[in-house]
């Protein structure tokens, strides 16, 4: 995975009204989605992929409510927000690496915690999950440490994510194009993802594509 690690602008995690924003936005996108995928003009292809980039949107956003409530009403910070199950700093939803937490009043996962036991994931993906001890940093999001975040992907069995998906949670968000925003990924400048907390790329800059949704929980 390619790091972005440029300059940062100082953000504010207790800003309330900041996160109503996010809200705001994450709303905004899928409700344009949704708009589109019922108009008259497009095929079959076309309605599914909008519908679906909508669920991941809105899977993203409960994801990220249950995370916010956690930090803000419980008054847990953020970093001892357990993710993962065992000291680890990235787990995921496929099998691949560790598993999510299950258990204690401090996991995001359990019932006692946070209360996230059901994702909705869309068939066909799945999630990891990067801590802030990971070296994933999203410019103009926190400091110079590493956010907490998740990558969005295909579930390995099915069919990868399309250019189609990825460019869809883009027009969601209000973005560039996908082309537009690999450029800058591969080229670590940061230009049209810096302060982004929503985007999808192709990690990969060789001739394969690799299309991803990357959503930051929280800065630091």
């Amino acid at each position: 995975m390619k790091n972005m690690d440029i300059t940062y602008n100082k953000y504010q995690q207790g800003n309330v009204m900041f996160l109503i924003l996010v809200a705001v936005v994450l709303f905004a996108a899928l409700s344009y989605v949704v708009t589109q995928s019922v108009r008259g003009g497009s095929n079959a292809n076309n309605e599914k992929t909008l519908v679906t980039s909508a669920e991941l949107v809105q899977m993203v956003s409960g994801i990220r409510t249950a995370f916010d409530r956690m930090h803000f009403k419980k008054g847990i910070t953020a970093a001892d927000i357990v993710l993962c199950d065992g000291d680890v700093k990235a787990c995921d939803t496929l099998g691949d690496i560790a598993d999510l937490c299950s258990s204690g009043p401090d996991c995001l996962f359990s019932t006692d915690g946070g209360g996230l036991i059901s994702f909705n994931i869309p068939n066909g993906y799945g999630f990891y999950i990067y801590d802030e001890r990971d070296n994933l940093r999203i410019t103009n999001i926190g400091t110079a440490a590493s956010d907490i975040a998740l990558i969005i992907t295909n579930d390995f069995v099915s069919p990868a994510m399309s250019y189609e998906m990825c460019d869809a949670i883009n027009n969601g968000f209000g973005l560039p194009t996908e082309e537009e925003l690999t450029t800058d990924w591969i080229m670590a400048d940061g230009l049209t993802v810096a302060g982004k907390f929503d985007f999808c790329v192709d990690t990969n800059s060789g001739p394969n594509t690799n299309y991803r949704y990357y959503a930051v929980l929280t800065g630091f």
